[in-house]
């Protein structure tokens, strides 16, 4: 958790509880900037991903299906019990975003490639290979903040 002496934030809030509001209003502005944005390779890069390939991207009646395959009724069946609804409540929710296929774009690109709240280029693209002869890496996060981390290929 981040913030407080005792773990938490001043507020007690855990950090697996809390919507980096500000990451996804960046990623979305830089998604409205496309072509402009300093980051032009790589968020033109995740503008193309296909959408779909999350379930908390799927249409209503594919979420019903999903959750009636799973058996869910009241926290039993199988998981993920909360993550079909994330878009509508953390960022048109908590962040009050705005709801449009750009913005839908950005939140579940950013949600579904980030690394603590933070995206690293180089580690999202060699990380989201779905090429079995391509490699893949493991992160080694530094033990203090600031410090140079390692990724290694696998």
């Amino acid at each position: 958790s981040v913030g407080g002496e005792d773990g938490g934030t001043e507020k007690g809030i855990e950090e697996d509880e809390l919507t980096n509001c500000d990451a996804l209003h960046e990623m979305y502005h830089q998604f409205q900037l496309g072509d402009e944005s300093k980051y032009a390779p790589y968020i033109n890069y995740l503008k193309n991903q296909p959408a779909g390939r999350i379930p908390s991207e799927w249409s209503k009646a594919g979420k019903e299906l999903l959750t009636k395959i799973l058996d869910q009724k009241e926290g039993e069946g199988l998981p993920p019990y909360e993550a079909l609804d994330r878009f509508e409540e953390e960022w048109l929710g908590i962040c009050r975003g705005e709801d449009t296929p750009l913005a839908r774009a950005a939140f579940f690109q950013l949600t579904s490639r980030d690394e603590d709240g933070l995206m690293v280029p180089f580690y999202d693209m060699h990380n989201h290979s779905n090429d079995p002869k391509k490699l893949n890496t493991i992160p080694a996060k530094p033990k203090k903040k600031g410090k140079p981390f390692t990724m290694r290929a696998i």
